[in-house]
């Protein structure tokens, strides 16, 4: 927003008023509040601030803590697919595969091919027990990215537990 503006007001002082008008149209459109009642800007800033202190109680061990600011950033920008995945990977470090699945399948829904998404939701299928889950997972991951060196280990640690007798 403050580009524009400055844009603006350079684009004035260099004589280039239909210009000026334009990033002054621009500075006030992004200056506006949208669904979450702060201009996006600050609301995307807000969302971020929450992620940070997200990653701060995680590195501290707080899980429950990282989780909930995690939350609090996703009700402010629930289109912020990074954070969703910061969200999951914080619920099952916390022992939450299912809340992990659940965080993990909204990502799938909106960019199903985003591997690292993929891989993690095939884990927290395999730690919640639901192993042809994650084997239907993984191998859709292997469909879309057969480079992907991280499979081989997954679908070796899948292997050996279905390996293992009752």
């Amino acid at each position: 927003m403050e580009a524009h503006l400055n844009r603006a007001i350079v684009l004035s002082d260099l004589g280039r008023p239909g210009e000026a008008a334009e990033a002054l149209a621009q500075a006030q459109e992004l200056g506006r509040p949208d669904s979450t009642g702060f201009p996006a800007v600050v609301a995307n800033r807000l969302a971020n601030m929450h992620a940070d202190l997200g990653r701060a109680y995680k590195e501290a061990g707080a899980y429950r803590a990282a989780a909930a600011q995690y939350h609090s950033a996703l009700e402010i920008r629930p289109g912020f697919a990074d954070l969703r995945l910061e969200l999951a990977r914080t619920l099952l470090d916390s022992g939450d595969p299912d809340g992990a699945g659940r965080e993990l399948d909204e990502i799938l829904r909106g960019r199903p091919d985003w591997l690292d998404a993929m891989l993690l939701r095939g884990l927290a299928a395999y730690l919640a027990g639901d192993l042809e889950l994650a084997q239907s997972v993984w191998e859709g991951a292997s469909e879309r990215h057969p480079e992907e060196p991280r499979l081989e280990t997954y679908r070796s640690m899948l292997a050996r537990r279905v390996g293992e007798p009752s």
